[in-house]
């Protein structure tokens, strides 16, 4: 095979895992959808109906909002593996199993997300959704780390980019790990370290490149 059909071959390889793994993404969201709580044909006037539907949604609420964060946390996988995978020269064996993995878990979402949102908060619910986001995000800062260190990027890709992914997909997995044992001790509070572990990480980024910034300019001068 020449050097050029299997430039060719790879190109089409890599095309075809990523249209498989937003494929894939999408059934995940389709089926968060379709797990959510459908009222009951309602009675009554439509005074009556309207406070039926605002008892049944109270009602589950909690649902409806682990349908949300799911729905969110997916859209963060998708938006990062589209940054990532839309600079995909070649596939090799490895990044292959990486990637299943890392669907794996996604497709297990709605499982968990119906895990966490029926019956009464406990650590055990809460720690199964949380370890599994947690892992969903290590393992993309794996796939990341594997592109690094391999040569399977278009040339010319920039390694920064990958740098920066990792900025991002870390302080979540963090987030969702660090958020179990916090629970443990105060409980539906810990659902806030998943939205300000990485809001407060991008700030210690952002602090860390503006000294490191200040820092080379004199040299560039």
């Amino acid at each position: 095979m020449s050097e050029e059909m299997e430039k060719e071959s790879g190109s089409a390889a890599a095309e075809r895992l990523t249209f498989f793994s937003d494929a894939v993404m999408a059934i995940a969201m389709t089926l968060l959808a379709l797990e959510l709580p459908i009222p009951e044909e309602l009675t009554g006037d439509k005074g009556e109906q309207v406070g039926e539907m605002l008892t049944f949604f109270s009602e589950h609420s909690d649902e409806y909002l682990a349908f949300l964060i799911s729905f969110v946390v997916i859209a963060i996988h998708w938006s990062t593996h589209f940054r990532v995978f839309r600079y995909l020269r070649s596939v090799s064996r490895r990044l292959v199993q990486l990637n299943l993995v890392w669907l794996l878990l996604i497709v297990l979402t709605p499982f968990t997300t119906k895990i966490i949102s029926l019956g009464d908060g406990n650590l055990l619910r809460f720690s199964i959704y949380a370890g599994t986001q947690g892992l969903q995000f290590l393992v993309f800062a794996l796939i990341v780390r594997y592109l690094i260190k391999g040569d399977l990027m278009r040339v010319g890709f920039d390694p920064a980019r990958l740098y920066g992914s990792l900025r991002g997909v870390l302080p979540m997995a963090a987030a969702f790990l660090i958020s179990i044992p916090v629970y443990a001790v105060i409980g539906s509070l810990a659902f806030f370290v998943w939205a300000l572990t990485p809001m407060i990480a991008g700030q210690v980024f952002r602090i860390r490149d503006q000294r490191a910034g200040r820092t080379k300019s004199p040299e560039a001068r």
